[in-house]
Order: C-alpha cells, then structure tokens, then sequence
C-alpha cells in the first residue's frame, strides 16, 4: 500500500522569490509551518476512508493539517469529488487552512478537472479568508484563480514586457527552472502565442530570455523551450540573426537532432503532441545543414591558402545553398582536416558562436589543409573535396550506396571518400566553372519532380 510520505505536495520553499517581495513572506510562512509536518505514514485509501466514513476521527494532527494538500494530489482521484466537498466543509476553518490550499492550488493547478474547478471556485468565495500575504498574491496576478483567458493575458503580458518576467519566481518560474504546475500552464500558453501566425519578433526574445536566461535549458522546460523557440522562429531564414542563436542554442541543449533524436523532449498533446515533436526535429535538422555547408566554406577559406582554389570558394557554396533552399538537402556533414580542426577555436570566437555546438568528422591520411563536405541531395549522397578535387555523386541504390561514406561518423580516411561511384559521376571542379553544369544536370535528373536551378 502507498504510503504518503513520499507523495506530499512540494512546500512554497521550492520557489526561491526575490528579497523585496512580499511573496517571500509569505513563502516563508508557509514553509516554516510545513517544515514543523511530520509526513504521515497511511496511504492515501486510509486517508480518504477516514475522511469519508470516520469523520476523521482516526486522524492525526499532521493528517489534519495536510489536508488541503491532498484534496489536488492524484492519488486521492478516486475518492473525488466526495473527498474533496468534506475537507472543504469541515476542515477549513482557520487562516492556515485557506493559505495551504491556495499553496497546492498553484502547484496542483489544474484549471480543467472537476475538483479542480471546485478547488477554484471555493477560493474565489473564500478569499475573504485569506491572510494579507495571500490577498495581496491574487491582486497582483488574477490568472491564479481566473480562466484560460486569464492565462493567456498574464503570458501576453510576459511576452511583451521582459521587466514583468521578474515576478514568475512567486509562482514557480525562476531563472529557466519551472517548479509548479500553474508556470506550467502560462509557459504554455506563451508558447501557444509566440508560434502564432504573425507573433510580434520580440516576443520570441522574452520568451527566450523566459527559458533560456542563461543559454541553458533546463529539463523543467525543454518541451515549452523546444516547440516554442523553434516553431516560434516561423519561417525566417536559416541565417537570420535570431534563427542563428536559437539553432545554436537548441543543438548545445538537446543534442543532434540526428543522431540524438531520441533524447529530445516528447511534446504534450496539447503542443502538439508527437507530429510537432517531428516537426520541431525535422526544422532543427534543417538548420543544422544550412550551418554546416556555411561552415564547410567558411573554414576552407581560411585553411586554404592557394589562391588558384580560393576564388571559387563562393560559388560552390552558393550552388549548394540552391539546392538547399529548394528543399532537396536532407543531411549534411562537415570533415576537417588537422589545420582546420586547429582553427576551430578562432572560427568560433570570430562568429559569435554559431557553429560552438556544430559537430563535425576527422580527416584523417590526406594534407593536413584537406576537408570534406558529405551531403545527402535527393535520393543521393554528394562528396564534396577542398581544393580543387572532385566532387563526387552515389545513387542512392543498393550496389552503389553500399560503397558511399556515411555521414555523422566520428572518423574517416581520405580513401574512404575516395571510394568508387558510378561512371560519370566525378567532376573536377575547372576553373570556369563548368563542372556546375554538368552537376546539375545529373542531379536535377537523379531528384524526382524537382525544378532545375
């Protein structure tokens, strides 16, 4: 049989509150008077029986006292909505009482259950009861016992004035880390509103500054973090300022959304559920491909000293990013060579960061200059060479792609992307740039229903 000590609602000394508050009293208050509450030993069903058929007669002064607390806790569903109407009735006499159901309330929120409701609806005709501390609680925000729209006033608010972000430790939101389930509710009607169509651009600042305040995502709030600061971001380009530090972001926080698919956040139903998780996964991985084409560039120019490759630098990068903003590159992976692995640190100071959670492969058994660009294009995969090597293409059959090197591994040798692909489907990058024709063709042919560049 379950027993109650491990399940007793967490105390308002969970919400650390700013010093000059008046919300610290009272969470002061009501810690000191839980702190002195030796958890019980009965279970929930020896409770509830108690309540229903003894009067609670059978019940300690520390059960007695924990009763609000139980009204909300799962593991009295069963006895609901009975259980609940009884403590309310004949056990709610006194200050402390009102206090330390209004303390689980905003913990237990839960604005769409019967006894929730009853919970809301009974502190509403109570509030005359409360003790100043929580009076002065509900003046400051009506959304504790008001309705969704309430809500999404109190995270309208949020979103359009950071300074307002200061007061959510008082209810469960402090520094990125979510703590009760009433934060949980305004976190997600501020992600509901920064995805929506035509959502003001700063919103997506307060809203990052709300989850992220110091670039780290805690696990409290990674679900709200991930589909509102992704699908937030709309429809803006991969290189626009905002999209860059929130891909970069995402990516130190969850991981690759390739190969660590499986450690990001599920998504409720009510975000979503699993199609907007796959959503949020598919555009992260998106993003990832347009900074490592970027980056393969960006540090072949530095680590390529021979000015006769150097100066077609662009337009290869440019031709790719065709077929990236087309929607025909799926997955993309960055090789280096030792010089460039060396340079990395002054890549990453340089731009800001961008490419800090970028993952990359090693070079190994070429010049110590060489790099390597693996992309899939289509239904193939594309190997394309520093320098002034060729560029090489793998359908995407079986024969064929068994011998095409795979992408996301950790180490390659340069015969490795070397290896035979199908004739014809070799070019050397010439200096007038015809090899970009050819290319074209050949992939514009190999990519079912595509227009060509």
């Amino acid at each position: 049989m379950t027993r109650l000590n491990s399940l007793i609602p967490m105390s308002g000394t969970g919400i650390k509150l700013p010093k000059a508050s008046f919300c610290l009293d009272f969470s002061k208050e009501m810690g000191a008077e839980e702190n002195k509450v030796k958890p019980t030993q009965k279970s929930a069903m020896e409770i509830a029986t108690s309540v229903l058929e003894r009067k609670g007669r059978d019940l300690s002064i520390v059960e007695r006292v924990q009763l609000p607390n139980y009204i909300l806790d799962p593991e009295f569903q069963d006895y609901q909505p009975k259980f609940a109407n009884l403590v309310l009735k004949d056990y709610s006499k006194g200050k402390r009482f009102w206090r330390r159901l209004l303390n689980s309330w905003i913990h237990n929120f839960q604005l769409d259950t019967r006894t929730g409701k009853l919970v809301r609806d009974t502190l509403r005709k109570n509030s005359g009861e409360f003790d100043e501390k929580c009076h002065n609680l509900i003046v400051s925000f009506p959304a504790v016992l008001g309705n969704k729209s309430d809500l999404k006033n109190l995270a309208e608010t949020i979103l359009n004035s950071r300074s307002s972000v200061k007061a959510l430790p008082e209810l469960g939101l402090k520094d990125g880390n979510r703590s009760t389930d009433f934060a949980s509710s305004v976190l997600t009607e501020a992600v509901k509103l920064v995805c929506g169509k035509n959502a003001p651009a700063d919103w997506l600042d307060s809203f990052k500054m709300l989850v992220a305040p110091r670039k780290e995502i805690h696990e409290s709030v990674e679900m709200f973090a991930m589909v509102g600061l992704i699908i937030g971001s709309g429809e803006r380009s991969p290189g626009d300022k905002r999209v860059k530090e929130i891909a970069s972001l995402v990516e130190r926080n969850f991981g690759d959304p390739v190969t660590a698919e499986k450690d990001w956040s599920f998504v409720n139903e009510e975000l979503g559920g699993d199609e907007k998780r796959k959503e949020c996964i598919d555009r992260a991985r998106q993003w990832q491909v347009f900074r490592s084409i970027n980056f393969f560039f960006k540090i072949i120019e530095r680590v390529v000293v021979d000015s006769e490759h150097q100066h077609h630098f662009p337009d290869r990068r440019d031709f790719w990013l065709k077929y990236f903003d087309q929607g025909s590159v799926s997955d993309a992976w960055v090789i280096l060579g030792s010089k460039a692995r060396d340079e990395i640190d002054r890549i990453v100071s340089r731009d800001n960061e961008d490419y800090k959670s970028l993952r990359w492969g090693k070079l190994f058994g070429g010049p110590s200059d060489q790099c390597a660009l693996l992309m899939r294009v289509g239904n193939t995969t594309v190997m394309e060479f520093s320098h002034s090597g060729r560029a090489r293409i793998w359908d995407d059959n079986q024969r064929v792609r068994s011998r095409a090197p795979r992408l996301h591994n950790d180490r390659y040798r340069t015969d490795e992307l070397r290896a035979d692909c199908p004739e014809g489907q070799m070019f050397r990058h010439d200096p007038q740039g015809r090899w970009r024709i050819k290319v074209q063709r050949l992939l514009d042919r190999k990519i079912s229903g595509r227009t060509a560049i």
